[in-house]
């Protein structure tokens, strides 16, 4: 039943539209879902050529469409069509201004250069395995927060973070950025645990209790020093100057 429910959430990605049966398009849709949803970042806005305000690549987007361009639809009676490894996963080609005839320099599958600047290309298979162990790592400055913060909108009717699917340096810093840290951080921690807990319930007792307004001072040790560890990541984000949210 597990497993049935695990393949069900595929949806999150097949169930997206079609666009005339158009690929490229189809993949630059999955990564906006993925990387908006999950990181806050607007990757797509990389697919004609270096982001403009965020330090995301042409060749980071066209990393990230290489797993995608890996990946096919499979349909399962009962279930929304999967996702599965091609025959031969391949490195794709960057696009030139995003035309699909203007093929440039290859773009290795990897995940964002700039949360890890040393990592290798993926060579798991399409390396979807790989690309989600990224996003769901504790040393990701932005997976956390960003969930959090959706969770808190959902209970409170308004987020810590205005912009929900947006936490790239242009955003605005939250009024409450300690209140968002220790929040992200306990979501962390208990992942960790055996088994982990990934339940929202901790995030409805803070909002049932009226106690949204602790500070991070008040923590526990272990998820102070979680939220620390975070925001030593996110200093990698002070580019020119300004301070980053995630």
């Amino acid at each position: 039943m597990e497993e049935e429910a695990d393949r069900a959430a595929m949806g999150y990605l097949t169930l997206g539209r079609r666009f005339n049966l158009d690929k490229h398009d189809i993949i630059d849709d999955r990564i906006d879902v993925v990387f908006r949803g999950i990181m806050g970042l607007t990757v797509s806005c990389a697919r004609c050529h270096d982001h403009v305000y965020d330090p995301i690549s042409s060749r980071d987007y066209y990393g990230i469409y290489g797993v995608f361009a890996s990946s096919e639809e499979r349909v399962v009676d009962g279930l929304p069509p999967l996702l599965v490894d091609r025959d031969a996963p391949a490195d794709s080609r960057i696009l030139v201004r995003g035309i699909p005839g203007q093929k440039g320099e290859p773009a290795p599958r990897r995940y964002l250069s700039h949360f890890d600047p040393a990592g290798e290309a993926f060579v798991d298979g399409s390396g979807r395995l790989e690309l989600a162990l990224g996003i769901t790592s504790r040393d990701n400055p932005l997976t956390a927060r960003v969930f959090v913060n959706r969770v808190w909108t959902h209970l409170l009717g308004r987020p810590l973070v205005e912009t929900p699917s947006d936490f790239g340096l242009r955003t605005d810093e939250p009024a409450h950025l300690a209140l968002l840290d220790e929040l992200a951080a306990g979501s962390m921690v208990r992942q960790t645990i055996d088994p982990p807990d990934c339940t929202v319930e901790p995030l409805s007792a803070v909002e049932r209790s009226g106690n949204g307004g602790r500070r991070a001072g008040s923590q526990p040790s272990g998820a102070r020093n979680s939220a620390a560890s975070g925001l030593r990541i996110a200093e990698r984000w002070a580019v020119g100057g300004q301070r980053p949210v995630g």
